[in-house]
């Protein structure tokens, strides 16, 4: 990939960005991280809760539910985040990858495939019968891994349609914990249970609010992205193609091994039949 059509990847996706999330394009800018609620917290309360002797069936369990679920929601934005790091990684490497493979194959298509094939007309047919068997293994590996790329950039096809959708999702549910926060926090419930509520609220927000900003990241990052899957696909069906050729190579010089091989086994039993005939009875 040019320098240039990388810039103008980049701007493609910094334009779609732009008009899908400018709310997640604010947060990506800070870095959201946890604030008022940890993992640690919550785990430690789960322990409490769960020591509580004094505490009845029902209310234990409601708290434990609530803990929980705000353990799973901070849990699940930690992956997100981890996510949107990668994305951010992938839009600056990505092109670099995709530049590297394109000029490899161009390399590998000046040599001949039979070059470093290690074969001659004087090489053996169990040699010759063992490296088409690799070359065979080698070539379904090639032709597999090409097929799983095209299949993998279908379903890149139909991301970005699907990203604004939960994009615009992710944003209104997290409007909506913000207005239920709001509500919460007017409260002067001081109880375990309207706190653990509020951590509840927190984490779900926090979890929208990583995940807004993981599906900004890959929307930014997606051109560069399917740009590499295309080289990796095109690298795959160039592989292919070259073990085949390599593969006609040596069937032709198996087939071409048989027929000597055959021919000298038929001239060895006449050989042997003519001694024979000159041999004295006893």
């Amino acid at each position: 990939m040019t320098a240039h059509r990388y810039r103008l990847l980049r701007a493609i996706g910094l334009f779609l960005l732009a008009l899908v999330s400018p709310i997640g394009a604010a947060q990506q800018a800070t870095g959201e991280e946890p604030t008022g609620i940890t993992a640690d917290l919550l785990e430690a309360k789960i322990a409490e809760t769960e020591s509580a002797a004094d505490l009845a069936e029902e209310p234990k369990t409601r708290l434990l539910s609530l803990y929980r679920e705000a353990l799973s929601n901070l849990q699940e934005a930690a992956s997100h985040r981890e996510s949107a790091r990668a994305f951010r990684k992938a839009l600056q490497t990505a092109p670099i990858e995709a530049q590297a493979i394109r000029e490899d194959m161009d390399e590998s298509n000046v040599a001949e495939p039979a070059d470093a094939l290690g074969v001659d007309a004087a090489t053996s047919l169990r040699d010759l019968e063992s490296s088409l068997q690799r070359e065979r293994v080698d070539f379904a590996v090639a032709d597999t891994r090409q097929t799983d790329l095209s299949k993998r950039l279908d379903e890149e096809a139909a991301r970005p349609a699907a990203i604004r959708q939960r994009l615009q999702a992710a944003a209104e549910a997290r409007d909506e914990i913000r207005a239920q926060q709001k509500l919460m926090n007017a409260s002067e419930d001081a109880s375990a249970e309207v706190q653990a509520r509020r951590w509840g609220l927190e984490a779900r927000g926090e979890a929208l609010s990583a995940e807004i900003e993981m599906l900004d990241q890959e929307l930014l990052s997606h051109p560069a992205r399917v740009e590499l899957l295309e080289a990796r696909r095109d690298k795959a069906a160039a592989d292919a193609e070259w073990i085949n050729r390599r593969i006609a190579l040596l069937e032709a010089l198996s087939t071409t091994k048989r027929q000597e091989e055959a021919q000298q086994a038929k001239a060895a039993a006449e050989a042997k039949r003519l001694e024979a005939l000159g041999r004295h009875p006893l």
